[in-house]
C-alpha cells in the first residue's frame, strides 16, 4: 500500500491588514457618533433647564409688575381724591371686573358677607371696588397666621386631595402621563387635587391647584369649619393665598425629603430638618419657616455684597442682620457688655453682612456666611464672640434662625453712613489704623465720638441741616409701604434670581 499523505496543517488565512483597518475605523466612527449624540442630548437637557429658569424669572417679573400696577392705580385714585381731580362718569359708575392681581377670581362663598367680598387689593361693595382702610388691612394680616385660617387651609387640602393627613407619607405624587387621574369619591365627575412637588408654587399646575383650594375655602369654609367664620370674613384673598403657599412649601419640602430617604439618601441630604426652600412648620397646620421670617424684609443702611445687583438684595441683608441683632440683644443681659457704653454695638448698622454660604452643596440645610468688616476693632469683635457663645434664652426663636458660619474678612467696605448718632459707629468700634487712614469717616457721619461714657467731655449730638429754615425747601412725603402682594412677588423673584447674572441670561434675547 502506498503511504497516506500527512494531514494538512494549513491554517485559515487571516484577513488582510487593510480590511482590519477599515473595520477598526468604522468602530471608532460609531463610537464618536454615539458620543456626539450623548453630548447633544445633554446639551438639550441643559437648554431646557435654562429655558425653564428663564420662564420662571420672566413670570415672576410679570407678577411683580402686575402687583405694582394695581398698587399704583389705587394710590393714584387716592391722590386724585385728595387734590380734587375730577373723575369721569365712567370712573364713578364703572363696574370692577372680578379678579385679583394674578387675574384670578375673588369670589366669596355665600355672596357678600358683612363688609363685602374681599379681593386681593380692596373690598368689593356692590359694583364698586373701594380701598381697604388701615384697620381692615391690619385685621387681614392678623388672621393670616392664626389657627382658624391654618385649620381651614389644612381641611380644604385634605378634602380636595382625599387624604387623611398632610404628612409626607400620605402626600400623593403628581400623576404621570401614563396614569389615569383619580376621581374624587365624594364628588361625581370631579378629579382629586394634586400638586407637582418637583415644581414651585409659581408653576401653572400648582398655582391652579392653590386657586382651586382658595375657591373651595371661600365657598365651603364657613360651613365646614364654623369657628373660622370671623377669620374668613376679615381676611383678604392675598393673605389667605399667602398662608396656602406657606403650607404648600412645607408639604413640598416634606415630600421631597421623604423621597430622598426612600432613594437611599444618607446624612444631611436625607435628614435635613427643613426643605431647601427654607420653610418649616410651626405647628400641625401651617408653615412659619426660618426663611419666612429671616432674609426677606426691607430696609436700608446695611452693606451688601456682590449680590447687591439683584432685586431687594439690600433688604435681604437687612432682614438677616435684624434676626442676628435680635438674638444678640436677647443674650446680652447678665454680661459685662450690658453696660450702656456698648449700646452702639447692638444696632443694625453694626451687624456684619450674612451672605449665602458658597460652600453649601445641594441637599444641605440653608446657612449663611458671616463676614466681619476689616475695620472692626478687637473689642468690638470680642463682644460678638462672647455674646454668640452664650445660649439663647428663647430656644424657639433660635430654632427658627438660619445657621451661620464665619467667613473671610470683608475688605474694601466702609461703615454705613447714618443720619442719626444712635445708628452710627463709635470711634472705639474702629481699628485705630483704619480710622487713621480714613479720617473723613468722622466728618461724613459714618463714625462719631465715643461720648462721656468713654471719657469724652461731651456726647455726640445729631446735626440738623444748615441753611434751611422751617417751612422752606421741598415738601417731603413719607414713603408708602409696599402691599403684601408686591412684597411676596418681590421675594419670589429675588429667590429665583439670587446668585444668577440675569443680564447675562437675557443678553442675547
Amino acid at each position: 500500500m502506498s503511504a497516506q499523505p500527512p494531514p494538512s496543517t494549513a491554517r485559515a488565512v487571516p484577513p488582510t491588514s487593510g480590511a482590519s483597518a477599515v473595520a477598526n475605523q468604522n468602530v471608532e466612527r460609531l463610537k464618536a457618533a454615539v458620543k456626539a449624540i450623548e453630548t447633544l442630548k445633554q446639551d438639550l437637557r441643559d437648554v431646557r433647564k435654562e429655558a425653564k429658569v428663564r420662564e420662571d424669572i420672566l413670570y415672576s417679573k410679570t407678577k411683580l409688575v402686575e402687583a405694582e400696577l394695581v398698587a399704583l392705580k389705587s394710590r393714584m385714585k387716592y391722590i386724585e381724591k385728595l387734590v380734587g381731580f375730577p373723575q369721569s362718569d365712567d370712573e364713578d359708575t364703572a363696574e370692577v371686573e372680578s379678579g385679583d392681581a394674578d387675574g384670578r377670581e375673588s369670589e366669596r362663598g355665600g355672596g357678600d358677607i358683612a363688609n363685602g367680598d374681599r379681593a386681593a387689593d380692596g373690598l368689593q361693595r356692590g359694583n364698586q371696588q373701594v380701598l381697604p382702610s388701615a384697620e381692615e388691612i391690619a385685621k387681614s394680616r392678623y388672621w393670616e397666621d392664626k389657627k382658624e385660617i391654618k385649620d381651614v387651609v389644612a381641611l380644604a387640602l385634605k378634602k380636595l386631595m382625599n387624604i387623611s393627613a398632610l404628612d409626607a407619607k400620605n402626600l400623593p405624587p403628581y400623576p404621570t402621563r401614563d396614569e389615569e387621574w383619580p376621581e374624587h369619591p365624594q364628588v361625581r365627575g370631579e378629579r382629586v387635587l394634586r400638586f407637582d412637588w418637583d415644581q414651585t408654587e409659581d408653576d401653572e399646575r400648582n398655582a391652579t391647584a392653590l386657586e382651586t383650594a382658595r375657591k373651595w375655602i371661600r365657598v365651603n369654609g364657613v360651613v365646614e369649619l364654623p369657628s373660622a367664620a370671623l377669620a374668613l370674613r376679615e381676611i383678604f384673598d392675598s393673605d389667605l393665598l399667602r398662608r396656602m403657599v406657606k403650607k404648600f412649601l412645607y408639604m413640598r419640602g416634606e415630600f421631597r425629603k421623604l423621597q430622598r430617604v426612600r432613594r437611599g439618601g444618607t446624612g444631611r441630604a436625607a435628614t435635613a430638618a427643613l426643605p431647601e426652600n427654607g420653610w418649616g412648620e410651626d405647628d400641625g397646620f401651617g408653615g412659619e419657616g426660618r426663611e419666612g421670617r429671616e432674609g426677606t424684609s426691607g430696609g436700608d443702611e446695611v452693606g451688601a455684597n456682590g449680590a447687591a445687583d439683584t432685586v431687594d438684595a439690600k433688604a435681604i441683608f437687612r432682614s438677616r442682620a435684624e434676626s442676628k441683632l435680635a438674638q444678640r440683644i436677647r443674650k446680652r443681659p447678665g454680661t459685662q457688655w450690658e453696660n450702656s457704653k456698648y449700646d452702639a454695638a447692638f444696632t443694625i448698622n453694626a451687624m456684619s453682612d450674612d451672605e449665602d454660604d458658597p460652600a453649601l452643596v445641594v441637599g444641605e440645610a440653608q446657612r449663611y456666611c458671616s463676614r466681619r468688616p476689616w475695620y472692626r476693632s478687637n473689642i468690638h469683635q470680642q463682644i460678638y464672640a462672647e455674646i454668640d457663645a452664650r445660649p439663647d434664652p428663647d430656644p424657639d426663636a433660635a430654632r427658627k434662625m438660619t445657621a451661620r458660619v464665619p467667613g473671610p474678612v470683608k475688605e474694601g467696605v466702609e461703615p454705613p453712613r447714618a443720619r442719626l448718632v444712635k445708628n452710627a459707629h463709635r470711634i472705639w468700634m474702629i481699628k485705630p489704623e483704619a480710622l487713621e487712614e480714613n479720617a473723613h469717616w468722622t466728618r461724613s457721619g459714618r463714625v462719631v465720638a465715643n461720648g462721656r461714657a468713654w471719657g469724652d467731655a461731651e456726647d455726640p449730638v445729631d446735626v440738623k441741616g444748615k441753611g434751611k429754615e422751617k417751612g422752606t425747601g421741598p415738601i417731603k412725603f413719607r414713603r408708602m409701604e409696599e402691599t403684601p402682594d408686591i412684597k411676596a412677588a418681590r421675594a419670589r423673584l429675588a429667590s429665583l434670581i439670587e446668585g444668577r447674572d440675569v443680564d447675562h441670561m437675557f443678553g442675547g434675547v
